[in-house]
């Protein structure tokens, strides 16, 4: 295969779009005799790793300095690099870019693969923006999306051309040895961007009901975010007088070993895409509690098989799934572990979603 793939995205550091372009980029340029390029805003610390095979090319140095930048230069500056690296397939990431791109190749000839990583019900795009994507979406080549639900969003038109590929996992998750769940439950957590999206609080309020009858569980909540969601976080724990059970962790590198350290995954929000916590948590063999939000869970999840599924934002169901997990027997709780790991390693894995997304630039 003699293809060059272009994937454009803000930047490589922190979220789901984010990891993904990381291992979907690598994977192809390991794999695959094509030429594989990034296109970023702006480069950033800490960026995700990236095979060496892939180029990555700037619009700026930084994303500071690319922020400052008029939104005709970065059209314009986006267009000249686009002609220069000359690819069969451009994959964007997040609205804003998608739409960026769209304008800068009027013109070219280039096939445009748009993805939807978030639930569409609330992109929430309005005016001129919503025209364009719009625009974007129904002139593209094809439309990818994570789950099945996310289609129902769309007209005929655009269904049409979707197709939809699952968050890829990191390979390493592969390579782990079979969970054992411990005798007694007492370890959670949960991990994400500290965003008002993800219903933290709904979290911590449902936590400590439990901690009344439980005082000795404890939950570890890693993510960074919000200064404003942190304080109001750090505040409303406080509060509660939880300080001894429920810490506010931060950013984790080692996410596989907190995952491997811990009894039971939480996850509260309102709407997803598909989100990558969830997935890296059933992939290491977690129980997993996550709220049946759009969209993303109920692709993951089958209730009481390889996890759970509860109303979004309901306090008492989800202190009381706490607690139901809590009073499950080892061997439980080990067969929906190794339920959750089986299907998102042959749902997910990075082979298998660079087989689907082969697909597409074989069609």
């Amino acid at each position: 295969m003699n293809k060059v793939v272009l994937f454009a995205i803000p930047h490589l550091y922190g979220g789901g779009a984010e990891r993904v372009v990381s291992l979907w980029a690598s994977y192809l340029a390991q794999t695959l005799s094509c030429s594989v390029h990034i296109l970023v805003s702006g480069r950033v610390p800490n960026e995700y790793a990236i095979d060496e095979r892939v180029t990555i090319s700037s619009i700026s140095s930084t994303y500071e300095d690319y922020d400052k930048l008029s939104i005709l230069t970065k059209i314009r500056k986006r267009r000249s690099l686009i002609k220069q690296i000359k690819p069969d397939y451009i994959i964007s990431f997040l609205p804003h870019i998608q739409i960026q791109t769209f304008i800068a190749t009027l013109g070219i000839e280039v096939k445009r693969i748009e993805t939807i990583r978030v639930s569409p019900w609330v992109l929430n795009l309005k005016n001129l923006s919503k025209i364009l994507f719009n625009l974007c979406l129904s002139t593209s080549y094809k439309v990818i999306l994570q789950t099945n639900e996310q289609k129902e969003f769309f007209h005929r038109l655009i269904q049409d051309k979707c197709i939809v590929i699952p968050n890829p996992i990191d390979d390493n998750y592969k390579r782990l040895s079979e969970k054992q769940q411990s005798q007694v439950v007492e370890h959670f957590v949960a991990a994400g961007r500290i965003v008002p999206q993800k219903n933290y609080s709904m979290m911590i309020r449902a936590f400590t009901l439990v901690c009344k009858e439980y005082p000795k569980i404890s939950l570890d909540i890693f993510g960074g975010g919000e200064n404003a969601e942190l304080d109001k976080l750090t505040h409303l724990i406080e509060q509660l007088g939880m300080t001894n059970n429920i810490r506010l962790r931060g950013r984790s590198n080692k996410i596989i070993d907190e995952y491997l350290s811990h009894d039971v995954f939480l996850m509260t929000s309102d709407y997803e895409g598909m989100p990558n916590a969830l997935l890296e948590a059933m992939a290491s063999g977690m129980i997993c509690l996550t709220t049946d939000c759009k969209t993303g869970p109920k692709d993951m999840i089958i209730h009481g098989e390889s996890g759970f599924l509860l109303p979004v934002n309901d306090v008492q169901a989800f202190a009381d799934a706490i607690r139901n997990v809590i009073q499950m027997t080892q061997t439980e709780r080990q067969k929906i572990g190794e339920c959750a790991r089986t299907w998102i390693m042959s749902m997910c894995s990075s082979e298998t979603t660079t087989k689907s997304l082969l697909s597409i630039f074989d069609n």
